[in-house]
This record gives structure tokens, C-alpha cells and sequence, in this order.
């Protein structure tokens, strides 16, 4: 499965994960403990109770150490983002002050900033990939609340080297809103945060 989803062999994904450091996940509220492949083609996140758990033993002085991980390809793999959000569709403490002031790929903004930025500066996306988007979104997020997961969030990267954005579905924290609503909230929201590039149809029967 990881060969067909990742391309890659399973000996290059053991030797990515054969070399990791520390990743700081500036932005991020789960206060969990983050790791980087060095060839930062995956992240590994620190998650509780999961099935598998990873050791390792330190030879040179013997200390050990376990954590339960969650192993999750870069979306960003390859690619140099100007901004990077994480957005839930609700804007309940979902705002990320930067130490400028100004919006860096360095911090993981959140739903309150990205809506600061379209309101003068909208994302505006194709036809064909709003269609796309929207029906990607639909369907991982009904999979999601047909299992009771809720509380993921869609991360979004924009390159301004290829004027393109990157996008992926993340998470599954703990959460009071049931996943139906959860899911309606999200899909409602992240509709909105995308706009289709205005043509000459635009508008047309507003005022009939």
C-alpha cells in the first residue's frame, strides 16, 4: 500500500525513517512531540494509546526510550511554501500572532489569519479544481464522520514558486461536536475559503 500511495519502496521508507530530528511545530495547539525524516520526505508525530509502539536504545549510553508514533508522508515534500495553514472551519481560538507581525511559512497559521488574508486578497481556484477540491473534501470527510472521527483539519500550502496550492486532510484529536456536525461545519467552511476565478457567468442571475 505504501508503494502504490507514496512510490516508494519499503526500503526507501526505512531508510528515511532510519535518520530523524526534532521538527518544532510552531502554530500547533496538541502540544505534541514532532520528528523529521532528514530527507524530509515524512513526519512523525507523537500520538496517545496508539497499537504500535516504537522503541529505540541509545548504545553509547544505554538509555531507552518509547513513543507511540504516527508516521505521516510531507505533503510538502520538495516544495518551499510561503504560507502554510491548518484550518478546522471554526474560528474558536484559531488565530496565530506572529512574532513580526507578519505571516511567515515558518508558523502553521491557522482558520482566523487565512480569512485575514482573502478578505483583500482572495485564493481563488480554477473551475475544475474547485470541483475537485470540493468533491475530495465530501468524500474523506463523510469516510471520517462514518467512523466517528473527528477534529482533522485540512493543511494547506501555497507555492508561489508554481502558484499552486497544496492541500491535504490531517488529525484526529478528541472534540465535544459530534463528527456529523463536525463534518457539515468543515465542508461548509473550507467552500467558502476557495473561490472559482470569476468569468464572464459570474453573477449572472444575482438580481433576477
Amino acid at each position: 500500500m505504501r508503494e502504490e500511495i507514496m512510490e516508494s519502496t519499503e526500503e526507501d521508507f526505512v531508510r528515511s525513517l532510519s535518520h530523524c530530528v526534532n521538527w518544532q511545530a510552531r502554530g500547533g495547539k496538541s502540544g505534541a512531540v514532532f520528528y523529521a525524516t532528514e530527507d524530509d520526505r515524512f513526519i512523525l508525530k507523537q500520538m496517545p494509546r496508539l497499537e504500535v509502539q516504537i522503541g529505540y536504545k541509545n548504545s553509547q549510553n544505554n538509555t531507552e526510550k518509547k513513543l507511540d508514533l504516527l508516521v505521516m508522508e510531507n505533503l510538502f515534500y520538495g516544495r518551499k511554501m510561503a504560507q502554510v495553514f491548518d484550518l478546522k472551519g471554526s474560528l474558536r481560538n484559531r488565530n496565530v500572532k506572529t512574532d513580526s507581525g507578519k505571516e511567515s511559512c515558518e508558523v502553521v497559521l491557522l482558520d482566523e489569519n487565512l480569512l485575514k488574508l482573502i478578505h483583500d486578497n482572495p485564493l481563488y481556484i480554477r473551475s475544475h479544481c474547485k470541483a475537485i477540491l470540493r468533491a475530495a473534501i465530501h468524500s474523506d470527510a463523510y469516510f471520517l464522520s462514518s467512523h466517528l472521527i473527528i477534529d482533522y483539519s485540512l493543511l494547506v500550502g501555497r507555492d508561489d514558486a508554481t502558484d499552486q496550492l497544496v492541500v491535504g486532510i490531517i488529525g484526529k484529536m478528541p472534540t465535544v461536536v459530534s463528527p456529523e456536525l463536525y463534518r457539515a461545519r468543515f465542508c461548509e467552511a473550507m467552500d467558502k475559503y476557495f473561490l472559482m476565478v470569476p468569468d464572464h457567468w459570474t453573477g449572472l442571475g444575482i438580481n433576477c
